[in-house]
């Protein structure tokens, strides 16, 4: 990603970070926090209401992510 100069990343069916144990899903979470901060990416995760609870589940990660629902 960096030797690509990446600037942006998107995640799609992010929900499916649920699917895993606690601690797999807080490997995710921060693995996502890591991209961020040292790739200095944009990161844009899609996904269903399901997923706006993955990442409400700790604070560091909601302050990071605002929510932004598309209607039909």
């Amino acid at each position: 990603m960096r030797r690509l100069a990446l600037r942006i990343l998107i995640v799609d069916e992010v929900y499916h970070l649920l699917a895993g144990s606690y601690r797999e899903q807080r490997a995710s979470l921060n693995l996502l926090k890591y991209l961020a901060n040292d790739l200095r990416l944009c990161i844009v995760l899609i996904g269903t209401a399901v997923a706006l609870l993955a990442l409400q589940s700790g604070a560091q990660m909601n302050s990071r992510f605002r929510p932004f629902e598309l209607t039909h």
